[in-house]
């Protein structure tokens, strides 16, 4: 059902301020399931065998969790408790899939623990059209997540297109260390592209 391309390396040089970092998996695969789909399309009751997750639990930083929500070939992200998820769902709106890894931003307190501002999370897709295994659409992007106390305050600052800049980490580690923290979330406000874009998109 889910279609992604290889990791993406989170490269640790050239980091664009001195914020503090932590990289956790995000692989649904090593996820608690939190919902299983038991009907098709058409409302038809799937047999056990064909049934299938769409939504996990996924460890994070410290107390923050990671959940992740399956639809019609797209997954959306939200932030959370262990309990519950208690920021809305952000997508990126093409067919794919997050992570296999996520890249928290901002300072440690005394103790040693990241207190996370913002997130990195990467978004792929690798799909095929038709049965030519050649013809493939490949990409991916970068989310700038900024990370609020309040529901309203967590949203996608910006995105990073992975295959036109191949330092898209350092525009979004760039992006994430000096603007998310400060950034307004809207639900009018549409998150920008940093750097350059794919000439297909």
């Amino acid at each position: 059902m889910r279609m992604f391309a290889t990791a993406i390396v989170l490269a640790t040089a050239g980091v664009a301020n001195a914020a503090d970092s932590v990289v956790t998996e995000l692989v649904t695969d090593r996820c608690t399931v939190t919902m299983i789909e038991t009907e098709d399309e058409a409302g038809e009751i799937l047999t056990k065998e064909d049934q299938y997750p769409t939504a996990w639990r996924c460890k994070g930083n410290g107390p923050l969790f990671v959940y992740v929500l399956y639809n019609h070939e797209r997954e959306e992200i939200a932030f959370g408790t262990g309990r519950r998820a208690t920021t809305a769902y952000m997508r990126h709106g093409h067919f794919g899939g997050w992570g296999p890894s996520l890249e928290w931003r901002g300072k440690k307190d005394k103790s040693g623990r990241l207190v996370p501002v913002a997130a990195i999370a990467p978004y792929r897709w690798d799909i095929r059209n038709g049965d030519d295994e050649n013809d493939r659409e490949v990409g991916g992007d970068l989310a700038i997540i900024r990370l609020g106390k309040r529901k309203n305050e967590t949203c996608i600052v910006a995105w990073v297109d992975t295959v036109a800049n191949p330092d898209a980490m350092d525009i979004a580690r760039k992006a994430a260390d000096e603007g998310a923290v400060n950034h307004k979330c809207s639900p009018s406000r549409i998150p920008a592209y940093l750097g350059k874009r794919s000439p297909a998109r």
